[in-house]
Formats: C-alpha cells, sequence, structure tokens
C-alpha cells in the first residue's frame, strides 16, 4: 500500500513539471531559449533575451501568425549555415515551420573563426544570431631607405608592427631613384610574419611615353590644342623635348626641369619654335634625358598628328551639320566626338508681334570620315499653327581640307520633316535633298558652295495663303558662303536661293536668303558663343529680317 501512494506521488510530480513547463512555453510566446553547447560538453541555458523589431535581421519582423519560425543570422552577414551538419543556406535565413529539437548549428565565412553551438529549438519564434571572429595575423614591416612608400593594395601603410586578416598580400615598394619592389607575404592565423624591404638604385632611363590627344587642333585652344606629353623618369636628370616632322626635321625644342619624380608632364601649344602654326600630318614627339651624374642618357618617342580641320564647325540650321549659317560645309565631327547646339531668335511680322524662332541639333562623329546630326525647330508665335520642323542628315567626307591650305568635298543626305508647308528662315523645305559640299580654304580664310536637289511630296511656300495640291516636287537650291575662321574666331556671310519646281521652268523662287554671322571659343573651354543675323529679300524688294543668339558645346 505504501508502494502504491509513493508511486502515485512520483506521478503527481512529474505531470506537475511537465504543466510548469508548458505554461512557460506558450506564455513566452516573444522570448528565445537557446542553449549553447561548449567544448567541455556541458550544456547551460542561455538568458532569456527579448526580440523586440529592431534587432531582427534585414528582410524579417517578429510575426506571431509563423509558427516555428526559426531565424538565424550572423555579424558579418553572407555566412554559410549548417545545422546538424546540413547546409541550410547562408545568413541571415528564416526558417518557417521547422521542427522542434535539439541542434548543432556551424557557421562559416571566409576570413574568420568558425562558429560552432547548438541550441533547443522549443519556441514558436526563435532568433540565433552569432558574431564571427576574424581570423588575424601579424606583420612586422622594415624597410630602407626609411622614406620609401609602401603601398599594401591602394592603401598606403607605414612601417612597424601591425594586424592584418589572415591571407596572402602583395606589397608594392616604391621611391624614386630606386628599383620597385613588388613582395608577396602570407598572413597567418595568431603568427607574425616578418618582412623586411631593402630597395636598390636603379639604373637610370625614361619610358611609359604618351601623346594626348593623338589627333590635335593648336589653333583650338582649350578644346583639342594643347598637347600634353607625359613619361616616366626613374631617376633624377635632366633632358630635353622636341618634335620632328614626318622628314626628321626638328620643328620645336626646349629643355626640360630637372627631373624630381618619377612622372613627367610636357605641354606644348602644337606651334613650331616661331609660334606659327604647323601644316596638318604626323609628327614624332621625343624625349632625351641624360641622369644626374651625366653617365647615362635615355631617349622614347611618340607619334600623333596634327589635323586643323579638328574642330567644331557652327550648326547650320538647314541641316545641323557644320558649317555656316545657310552653308554646310565638307567639315566633319572625328570619331565620336559630339557636338551639341542651341540657337534662339526673335523674327518681327508685318504686325509688330514677334516670332521666336529655336533650333537644336546634336551631332556625331562617325568612323573619322562621316557625321550624322538631328536637328529640330520651333517657331514660337501667336499664330494658331506652331511651325515646327525636324531633319535628319548625314555628310560623308571624301576629301579633307587640310591646313594651311586645300580642298574639301564631302556628301549630304538629309530628310525634312515639317507641320507645314510654309517657309521659315531655316531655308529646309519639306522633303529628301541631296548636296554636295564644296569649300577651298587658303590659311584662315574659306569660300564654300553646295548644289542640292530636293524631292518632295509637298510644294513650300513663304505665302501662308498659298495652297498647291499634294504631288511629286523636284526642285534645286544653290547654298554659297565665304568666311574667317582662325579656331578660336570665326566669322562669316551665307546665301541660300530656291528653284520653284522644275516643272514650273527653271524660276527663282522668293524670298532669297542671306545670313551673317560670329562665334566665339570661351578661353579653355569647350563652349562657344555665336550672334546671327538673317535677312530675306522679298519679290518685291522688302527685306524681313531675324536675329539671334546661339550657344555649342563640344566634347
Amino acid at each position: 500500500m505504501f508502494n502504491r501512494q509513493f508511486q502515485g506521488t512520483i506521478k503527481l510530480l512529474i505531470f506537475a513539471a511537465f504543466w510548469i513547463l508548458a505554461s512557460s512555453c506558450t506564455t513566452l510566446p516573444n522570448s528565445l531559449n537557446i542553449y549553447h553547447r561548449q567544448d567541455d560538453g556541458i550544456m547551460s541555458p542561455a538568458p532569456e533575451i527579448s526580440i523586440p523589431d529592431k534587432i531582427w535581421p534585414p528582410g524579417t519582423s517578429y510575426d506571431p501568425d509563423k509558427e516555428n519560425l526559426l531565424v538565424i543570422s550572423s555579424n558579418p552577414a553572407g555566412a554559410e549555415i549548417f545545422l546538424n551538419e546540413i547546409y541550410i543556406g547562408t545568413s541571415p535565413i528564416e526558417l518557417v515551420k521547422y521542427p522542434d529539437g535539439f541542434y548543432r548549428i556551424r557557421i562559416v565565412k571566409n576570413g574568420y573563426s568558425e562558429y560552432r553551438s547548438s541550441f533547443f529549438f522549443d519556441e514558436k519564434q526563435n532568433r540565433h544570431h552569432a558574431i564571427l571572429s576574424r581570423i588575424t595575423g601579424t606583420m612586422k614591416l622594415s624597410v630602407s631607405p626609411a622614406e620609401t612608400i609602401i603601398l599594401l593594395g591602394l592603401d598606403k601603410i607605414i612601417p612597424g608592427t601591425s594586424s592584418l586578416p589572415a591571407g596572402n598580400y602583395a606589397i608594392e615598394a616604391t621611391l624614386f631613384g630606386y628599383s620597385r619592389q613588388s613582395i608577396p607575404v602570407t598572413i597567418r592565423e595568431n603568427q607574425t610574419t616578418e618582412v623586411s624591404i631593402v630597395l636598390v638604385p636603379s639604373s637610370f632611363s625614361i619610358s611609359g611615353i604618351s601623346v594626348l590627344p593623338q589627333k590635335a587642333n593648336p589653333r583650338l585652344p582649350g578644346v583639342r590644342g594643347d598637347i600634353v606629353v607625359r613619361f616616366e623618369a626613374s631617376g633624377s636628370g635632366k633632358g630635353k623635348f622636341a618634335v620632328r616632322d614626318k622628314g626628321g626635321t626638328i620643328v620645336f625644342e626646349k629643355k626640360l626641369d630637372p627631373f624630381h619624380a618619377r612622372y613627367q608632364t610636357v605641354t606644348w601649344n602644337g606651334k613650331d619654335s616661331s609660334q606659327n602654326n604647323l601644316p596638318d600630318g604626323k609628327y614624332k614627339a621625343e624625349i632625351t634625358a641624360v641622369s644626374a651624374d651625366d653617365s647615362t642618357t635615355s631617349s622614347v618617342t611618340a607619334e600623333f598628328q596634327i589635323a586643323q580641320s579638328e574642330y567644331s564647325g557652327a550648326r547650320n540650321i538647314t541641316s545641323g551639320a557644320a558649317g555656316l549659317f545657310l552653308l554646310p560645309d565638307s567639315i566633319i565631327l572625328s570619331n565620336l566626338r559630339m557636338q551639341a547646339d542651341a540657337l534662339f531668335m526673335l523674327l518681327p511680322d508685318e504686325s509688330g508681334d514677334q516670332a521666336s524662332p529655336l533650333f537644336f541639333s546634336f551631332g556625331m562623329g562617325i568612323l573619322d570620315t562621316g557625321e550624322a546630326t538631328i536637328a529640330t525647330s520651333i517657331v514660337m508665335s501667336p499664330s494658331d499653327k506652331i511651325p515646327v520642323s525636324l531633319t535628319a542628315s548625314y555628310k560623308h567626307a571624301f576629301v579633307k581640307p587640310a591646313y594651311p591650305g586645300g580642298l574639301g568635298l564631302s556628301g549630304l543626305a538629309k530628310l525634312t520633316l515639317r507641320n507645314t508647308a510654309v517657309s521659315d528662315i531655316s531655308a529646309n523645305p519639306t522633303g529628301f535633298c541631296a548636296g554636295i559640299p564644296l569649300e577651298i580654304r587658303i590659311g584662315d580664310y574659306g569660300f564654300g558652295i553646295s548644289p542640292e536637289l530636293y524631292l518632295s511630296w509637298e510644294r513650300s511656300s513663304w505665302d501662308g495663303l498659298a495652297t498647291y495640291p499634294l504631288g511629286f516636287y523636284a526642285s534645286g537650291a544653290a547654298r554659297m558662303g565665304m568666311f574667317y575662321d582662325n579656331g578660336a574666331f570665326s566669322a562669316g556671310i551665307s546665301f541660300a536661293m530656291f528653284s520653284a519646281p522644275f516643272d514650273s521652268g527653271f524660276v527663282i523662287q522668293f524670298p532669297l536668303y542671306t545670313a551673317a554671322e560670329a562665334r566665339f571659343l570661351v578661353p579653355d573651354t569647350s563652349l562657344y558663343i555665336s550672334g546671327n543675323a538673317v535677312f530675306l529679300v522679298q519679290e518685291n524688294g522688302e527685306i524681313d529680317w531675324s536675329a539671334g543668339v546661339g550657344v555649342s558645346l563640344l566634347w
């Protein structure tokens, strides 16, 4: 009887213990029970941790509706996680409806000590966070000479003892006048690696010459004008810079300052020793140097090109191509060079109201032989319908004019779309156009002409009241102009006249167009400022005019 009473008491105590344990589990849904097992195999419960939202890893938050939610994170993140030696992903990770039980956790990340622990997962929501320890070692570094520059990757370090993450490194040691050294170093965990660097004096030499730009126009200061030559000197010395033409004749020469650093730069304005413009062609930059003790000489050369046709021409509003206001010329932008232009003008009419034509264009050079351009015009006026035009053009250079004198010849194709048949100061009718820009340059002066053929499905007119049926219209145009251009400043006048459609006979169609312009380069920039005036001579002798200002940016 006594045994039966004792057995009943034991069962009651066991039941009470399970009831207390179950009660604690259900009344702490927002708490954490994690048991850490240390290397001695003894398990001890970790302190209970409250889990406010702010400490949950990125992308996770406390959600009481998610049962058996296990969240594992680490600092730093991105570590591989193993539960009972089964890979489950990288931290942070969220595991939903994960089974209760005892787990061994292992977290691994390259360059950090492996993290090992264990816990008993018995809550609806648990979070396990591991702080990983970086594997480090010590490097003891000494150098000679003492002023040697030491680089560890991109970071400059100083001699002495320093702690570094374990791994492989490359140390660069450099000092002007000494041979550069690159030394591989391995830092091991909890070990000291001694590194001793002794630089030796280098033999004198110069190397690594480069010339920018490869194609330069000395008449454009600040854009493509100044020619910059860079090279390296291994030690102290002196030298001279010379430029030779394709025949080997020295056209420019100057002494250089003594070398006190490895990297040297020479800037040249592209003119000869008498400060005259050099003819277009290929040239060679030459650096000749001698060591400080006059015992060793060294020289390097690099080729480049002077091309004084390499400049930003004005954008004429007929096609957006480089040239005068009404005349496209034969000049093109070099490969992948770009130019953007904007022009604002005022156009008074008979009633005293003013229209405001706006012109925009963008051009880009293609393979040093062609140039593609998109141009648009919008005439802001009190009228009900605002005239808008869009022109796409391509110009191909067959012959490029060489400075100081030469002939230039290009082919131009363009397509214009307008929302009205009324002509305006752009002198650019609707339809397809083919032209042949031709120019002659003598020094800074030039003359150009461009015969053009137009094919259109509508007839344009200056008379806004005139109406013509849709059909096929073929007509011609002639554009011409003369200019002065020294690269930094240009001015010129241009003319344009159109014929009536050929089926009406060869008749000149009014108005006749005349434009005058001037533009200059803002010093040491790629920005041009221009002023323009356009005159339209009507058949009755009256003259309409328009004037404006524009900007151009070359890059």
